[in-house]
């Protein structure tokens, strides 16, 4: 098993995966606030010392695990631990990270670990992003390891199927990196292999549609209210005015704002594709004493190193902070600015065509989701209950 703490959701939490046992998970299921997340495959409890006490009686192997000394007090000192005897999640994520692909790649024969290296390279020169080309290597490399053949042609649609099927059952993997397998396997065959397109006819999953929740205007307000600090503030209120995704604010240059024609421009945004957006103007007053205070020289919002982008894992978190503060949607993510932005601008009279280039959306589709959020139909829309006399009746009585 592995125990580890994590934010999540703007809240500090205990992650604990293990093995697949229906006991301890109608055990784990009595402990109030414990929740299951399917991107970590593990179940993840409040940081207090009632839910620790009744985790160890289910895991009592967590006294080894986990490095805070907070389980040695009295069971009747209930309360949050020290945040500062937690451990650094993001640094144990990427060493843990790094364990696993060398582990990945001491188990890799000769022919698979060159078929890893060929499929890493076409990427590369195709110009994908690191993370693309980071995601289909990880995806292949599971599947080598999975696979018993000699070699990927002797690979039938059949095995590429069965495995699929064994990361959805059994790793729980989402329906988006069932897909991500799906390419990784299919960029293979076409890119290294040469081999004509859809070889494998493998039906893809449908992903669940899940309704867009953007801010109202009154917590959009409530939400910069509650942020002090003029360089979160700053950062944070261009994702929303301009429909920025959190790796596009990151990656703004100054040279990026266009100042005389209230655009910013966005540089190989995702799917390699240039787009400009709206600059509002109030938002070049607030610009404007941004870099007045803090100076920044080439990225608009520079991390801790001068020239080195702000980090997402900070944009993140100042979001979190700001969003728990403010009391707003607690599902809410950096995103939702983004979301926020296309609804709002839909109820001030955008034009759809128009939001979608502001997007940078290849279809416009994509962009007719907020047609359902905004819908004056749905606003007006009347439950069968309001029509009945049943309360009346009740009261008469």
């Amino acid at each position: 098993m592995r125990a580890y703490y994590k934010i999540y959701n703007g809240e500090t939490r205990l992650f604990v995966k293990f093995a697949y046992d229906l006991k301890k998970i109608e055990l784990v299921k009595t402990i109030e606030g414990r929740q299951y997340s399917r991107s970590e495959t593990s179940w993840h409890f409040r940081i207090d010392r009632s839910s620790w006490y009744q985790l160890i009686e289910i895991f009592p192997e967590l006294r080894q695990l986990i490095r805070p000394r907070f389980h040695a007090l009295l069971k009747e000192e209930v309360g949050p631990v020290d945040p500062g005897e937690l451990i650094d999640y993001d640094k144990w994520k990427t060493k843990q990270r790094k364990i696993a692909k060398k582990e990945y790649d001491k188990r890799l024969n000769g022919w698979q670990k060159q078929a890893v290296s060929d499929l890493e390279e076409k990427l590369v020169l195709r110009r994908l992003s690191t993370n693309t080309v980071k995601s289909y290597v990880s995806a292949l490399t599971m599947f080598l390891l999975y696979t018993e053949k000699s070699s990927m042609e002797e690979v039938t649609k059949k095995e590429v199927e069965d495995f699929l099927r064994y990361m959805y059952n059994e790793r729980n993997i989402s329906e988006s990196y069932m897909n991500v397998i799906i390419n990784a396997v299919k960029a293979y065959y076409e890119k290294v292999l040469g081999w004509p397109k859809m070889r494998f006819d493998i039906a893809r999953p449908k992903r669940p549609f899940k309704v867009i929740q953007p801010f109202s205007k009154q917590e959009i307000e409530r939400f910069f209210s509650v942020i002090e600090n003029l360089k979160h503030k700053t950062l944070l209120m261009l994702v929303y005015s301009s429909g920025l995704r959190i790796s596009e604010v990151c990656k703004i240059r100054r040279q990026d704002i266009k100042w005389d024609h209230n655009l910013v421009y966005i540089k190989e945004a995702k799917g390699k594709r240039d787009r400009y957006s709206v600059l509002a103007e109030s938002m070049k007053q607030v610009l404007r004493l941004y870099i007045d205070q803090y100076k920044p020289r080439y990225y608009l919002f520079e991390g801790a190193k001068p020239k080195t982008p702000y980090s997402r894992s900070s944009v993140n978190k100042v979001f979190h902070r700001a969003k728990n503060k403010a009391k707003v949607n607690p599902e809410a993510t950096v995103h939702t600015l983004r979301h926020t932005f296309a609804t709002h601008s839909m109820e001030n009279g955008m034009p759809l065509h128009t939001i979608q280039k502001l997007l940078g959306h290849r279809d416009i589709k994509t962009t007719a989701r907020y047609l359902y959020v905004t819908s004056e139909s749905l606003k007006k829309a009347q439950s069968p209950l309001d029509k009945l006399n049943i309360f009346d009746a009740e009261e008469e009585e």
